[in-house]
């Protein structure tokens, strides 16, 4: 491991700037401060590599995240420290989408700097609109009402404290954005001669076939997903048709890297790699009358938000 380590110190041309970083904290736990201080880069900079969607992932939060990772292991009074955590912050102000890695990394980082300010001496008060809350150090968790009230936080003391406030719910509009970002996503439903069938004049124990196409324009995008909801009146029949199954307007079906079938719905994952263009196959069965919402198809790249598609939302009327 020596060896290796020495052979990048002397080839600092083949590192990023993170993977410097990682390099010269490891050399700082091992007791050499001095080729730390070398390696080092002369002056604060924030990498900002290319996003990718598989391999490393890397992104520019991950690779900032990194860097303070390894400056609050092995550098607590390095003015950069605050610099960073303030690019961290302002960038996860900026952006409403992060993939796994820059959460983990990101909350990895942050979490050692909230140990560092645990023993701070800092009490205050929490107002949520005419409710007022009492903090007097430490940690501390309160169950509030959010919605349309403003919030306030006064502090006295010294040091620093760190916030967040976590909400969840169901949109009561059920608005989801219907758009096409650097992917398109379709859906059709067919009978078994290969004939598009409409949504209004479905009859219960119709079985249908699902289409779902999905376009990319770029050449290489890995870890997509396709999360295909059903309506209430439909029933997963057959999640694996391909062109051996006995419908001969099949042609060229597309095979998923993976298939999650649930009782709601049907997700697929796949990657694009040289073929643009994907097309899969599955069949649903209308089981139970009535008129239900039906929730648009969705693509979209689990580690870039930069890729993203969602179509044909709409109603099914299943009549007897």
């Amino acid at each position: 491991e020596k060896q290796l380590m020495d052979y990048y110190r002397a080839e600092k041309s083949l590192l990023t700037t993170d993977t410097r970083y990682l390099l010269a904290g490891s050399f700082a736990l091992a007791g050499d401060r001095r080729t730390y201080t070398e390696l080092l880069p002369p002056q604060f900079t924030t990498p900002e590599p290319v996003r990718t969607s598989g391999y490393n992932f890397d992104s520019p939060l991950r690779a900032n995240a990194l860097i303070l990772n390894v400056l609050l292991d092995t550098d607590l009074n390095n003015n950069d420290i605050p610099r960073y955590m303030d690019y961290l912050s302002k960038t996860y102000r900026r952006y409403r989408w992060y993939s796994t890695q820059d959460d983990a990394f990101t909350l990895l980082a942050f979490g050692k700097a909230a140990r560092m300010a645990s023993s701070t001496k800092v009490s205050g008060t929490i107002n949520v609109g005419d409710q007022q809350l009492a903090y007097e150090g430490g940690n501390k968790k309160w169950k509030i009402d959010p919605f349309g009230k403003s919030i306030t936080l006064s502090t006295r003391g010294e040091g620093r404290v760190y916030y967040s406030l976590v909400t969840e719910g169901i949109r009561k509009d059920g608005h989801i954005p219907i758009e096409d970002k650097n992917l398109q996503v379709r859906r059709e439903y067919l009978d078994r001669a290969g004939a598009t069938v409409s949504l209004s004049t479905v009859k219960q124990n119709d079985l249908l076939v699902v289409r779902i196409s999905i376009n990319c324009n770029v050449d290489i995008l890995e870890n997509v997903a396709i999360t295909d909801m059903l309506p209430a009146g439909f029933e997963i029949e057959n999640p694996r048709l391909t062109e051996t199954t006995n419908y001969s307007f099949i042609k060229n079906a597309s095979s998923p890297e993976y298939l999650d079938i649930r009782d709601d719905r049907m997700n697929l994952y796949t990657s694009f790699k040289g073929r643009k263009q994907q097309v899969f196959y599955y069949l649903v069965r209308a089981i139970t009358q009535g008129e239900f919402m039906h929730a648009p198809v969705v693509a979209e790249a689990m580690y870039d938000a930069n890729y993203y598609s969602a179509s044909g939302a709409g109603k099914v009327r299943v009549a007897r």
